[in-house]
This record gives structure tokens, C-alpha cells and sequence, in this order.
């Protein structure tokens, strides 16, 4: 789990490089709440290797389904 390597490669220096993601994918697809760990992410979360995703791969889970985020805090934004 998650918990037992820690979080550092979870939120990598440089926000494009993720050079043990499949490492990660693993991980994070033998985790029993990998989807809520996922559903967390896309609704409060700006970076970060969630649930099995990118942050790229999240951002479009947030386009697809309209989900903006408050620029100024990390909860969904309601126009």
C-alpha cells in the first residue's frame, strides 16, 4: 500500500516526471480504496499520483465530468 513506501514518489520534484509510475499503477491497483483514493483526488487535489492516475490523467477525469476546482483552495468550485 501507500502507506508502506511512503509519499514521496506519490508527488514527484518535477510535476510532468513520474519514472516509477508503473510501480505506482501496481500499487495502486492491489489498494482496496484506490477508487475513493481517486474520487478524493479529482475532487480536492492539485497534484500528486492518486488512485492509479496522473495528474494529467486527473485533470481529464475533471474536464469530462465538469469538475473545476476553487483556484484558491483545494475544494470543487460551484458557479
Amino acid at each position: 500500500s501507500c502507506k508502506e513506501i511512503g509519499h514521496q514518489p506519490f508527488y514527484p520534484n518535477d510535476r510532468n516526471e513520474l519514472p516509477q509510475k508503473d510501480s505506482l499503477i501496481k500499487v495502486c491497483n492491489a489498494c482496496p480504496v484506490q477508487q475513493e483514493c481517486l474520487n478524493h483526488a479529482v475532487n480536492y487535489e492539485r497534484y500528486g499520483f492518486w488512485g492509479g492516475k496522473t495528474q494529467t490523467e486527473i485533470r481529464q477525469i475533471r474536464i469530462k465530468h465538469n469538475i473545476k476546482l476553487d483556484p484558491y483552495t483545494s475544494v470543487p468550485f460551484v458557479e
